[in-house]
């Protein structure tokens, strides 16, 4: 679950960088398919 705890921290602040906002939602994504998909 840190994927999903770390994700909704940095919905909460979006003060910080996008460009490191957007490698981060990349990266949840790659994790969620693969927790889904081969979940």
């Amino acid at each position: 679950m840190s994927v999903v705890s770390r994700y909704g921290a940095r919905v909460m602040e979006p003060s910080l960088d996008p460009k490191v906002f957007n490698v981060n939602e990349v990266a949840v994504g790659v994790n969620l398919i693969l927790l889904y998909g081969f979940g």
